[in-house]
């Protein structure tokens, strides 16, 4: 008596596709020799890419940091309009101080 293994997979044709092992059809790895020149001209790539997503990633960053500031003087200058200067100015004083040690 046959064992089912559960549905068959069939290509466009209807005929049962044939199992592929657990990596697929693929060629095993072969060693890469690190002084070819296109490895070291894809590695000075890598490195260009690196750099520049980097220096991306500090930028947005920086643009959040500013962003976020701006609403707090934002929302300062609409509490200042509605409660005492003086003790409002004091408290964000004290605020920016902190946030300038961080």
């Amino acid at each position: 008596m046959a064992t089912s293994r559960g549905p068959v997979k069939r290509n466009r044709r209807g005929h049962p596709r044939h199992q592929k092992s657990q990596h697929g059809d693929k060629q095993p790895n072969k060693a890469v020799d690190e002084n070819s020149f296109v490895i070291q001209s894809f590695r000075r790539f890598q490195e260009e890419l690196d750099n520049k997503h980097d220096r991306h990633e500090r930028l947005v960053k920086l643009s959040r940091d500013v962003t976020i500031e701006s609403k707090r003087i934002i929302f300062l200058l609409h509490r200042v309009h509605s409660g005492s200067r003086e003790d409002i100015l004091n408290e964000e004083i004290g605020r920016a101080s902190c946030r300038e040690r961080v």
